[in-house]
């Protein structure tokens, strides 16, 4: 927790973005391989489907013999294809437990190695029945996979920093605002200058509403200081006529010679005191007029 604090706003979001990014992009991998495995799969055994249904249409009777299309034996999208009358044989290196299942696909291990096995029946005209078995390996399409994941290995981390550094990106950019904000306000206390505004312009997001709102505070903030700065110099201009009027009327009483000493001392406080009111009232009109500008 005491870490977290330590972590600038920019670097909390930066971080949360990532890894937003990243479980999303993990998620979104994960049924990725979950698909292109089936995917993968159905392909082999579509692709099993439609090699045996070729076959059938490649063998012919004529002149008391069997008669194959060339291609026929030839290795045809990684399926092998074998023929047998009813009395037929499996080939060899084959399980040979597997029995002949007309129209079914199946998968069989032999050893170490997993195939998928489709048999079909087929009439050739003049002749009888033949048996078609199609045989591929599955470990072909598992290659096929397991390269797919080492690619997803290498990519992931990659999408991971691209998220990172477009996360920092997008929160710079979003916090370019309050950086501003901060730097206006810091600036206006260090240099007492209320006349100084944010500015950030038109926009209807949270971060120009707080400006538009310091902004009205300042300008509240600056008219109540130019309030109370008028204030003090109108009472210091109203102040320095009645002071000077005291000090005149001091000043011609002292000028008197039928004053007693004790009058003549007691105007003479009156008048010393009025005269450092008067040195303080003159000041307060400079300092006023100071702050004025």
């Amino acid at each position: 927790m005491a870490y977290g604090k330590k972590l600038s706003l920019k670097a909390k979001l930066t971080l949360l973005y990532t890894t937003l990014m990243a479980a999303v992009v993990c998620a979104a991998l994960v049924l990725l391989f979950s698909v292109s495995n089936q995917e993968i799969l159905s392909t082999v055994q579509r692709k099993l489907r439609d090699r045996v249904a070729e076959a059938t249409e490649d063998v012919t009777y004529r002149n008391r013999d069997l008669h194959f299309d060339s291609d026929l034996m030839e290795l045809k999208d990684n399926v092998y294809i074998s023929l047998y009358d009813t009395n037929y044989v499996i080939p060899y290196g084959f399980d040979q437990t597997t029995q002949f299942q007309d129209g079914n696909l199946r998968e069989v291990a032999s050893g170490n190695v997993r195939y998928y096995v489709m048999d079909m029946s087929s009439l050739v005209d003049g002749y009888g029945d033949i048996l078609i078995r199609g045989i591929t390996s599955v470990a072909e399409a598992e290659g096929n996979f397991k390269a797919i994941l080492r690619a997803a290995f290498i990519v992931f981390p990659l999408i991971v920093v691209f998220a990172a550094l477009l996360g920092y990106g997008m929160t710079k950019r979003t916090l370019a605002p309050v950086k501003k904000i901060t730097e206006t306000v810091q600036d206006i206390r260090r240099k007492s200058d209320f006349s100084r505004r944010i500015h950030l312009g038109e926009g209807k997001d949270e971060i120009y509403t707080l400006a538009a709102t310091f902004d009205g505070m300042l300008d509240q903030v600056e008219s109540s200081i130019q309030r109370e700065q008028q204030f003090t110099s109108d009472v210091s201009h109203e102040l320095r006529t009645p002071i000077a009027v005291i000090l005149m009327q001091c000043d011609a009483l002292l000028e008197r010679k039928d004053l007693d000493s004790q009058i003549r001392e007691e105007i003479g406080v009156i008048q010393k005191k009025t005269a450092a009111l008067s040195q303080m009232v003159s000041q307060l009109l400079i300092l006023s007029r100071a702050d004025q500008g």
